[in-house]
């Protein structure tokens, strides 16, 4: 599950926004820079900037999930702590201009 950037465990019911997301800062930073091989490689660097900065603190969260090696109390942390990580992932995925990846 996930996108083509990584592995996702499935736990997290996330793999389609995040594969979403990801294609939509991919396809903006292809455009951006179309212009040279120096823009693409600024451009895709800051793409995946913006994915990592969304992405992995998620990962550990999940991992853990997964584990199932927790206790009730701990699953509601770390639900809670999933909850706001994707919340935002939700404010960048607001924040994204789709006309940006449709214009040179």
């Amino acid at each position: 599950m996930g996108d083509s950037g990584w592995w996702k465990d499935p736990l997290s019911t996330h793999g389609i926004t995040a594969a979403l997301h990801d294609a939509e800062l991919l396809a903006a930073a292809v455009v951006s820079g179309s212009a040279s091989d120096r823009a693409a490689d600024r451009a895709l660097a800051g793409y995946q900037e913006r994915r990592d900065r969304v992405a992995l603190p998620m990962h550990p969260v999940v991992d853990r999930l997964a584990s199932h090696e927790w206790d009730p109390a701990e699953a509601r942390r770390l639900l809670r702590g999933l909850s706001a990580l994707m919340a935002v992932e939700v404010d960048e995925i607001l924040g994204l201009d789709p006309a940006a990846a449709r214009t040179a």
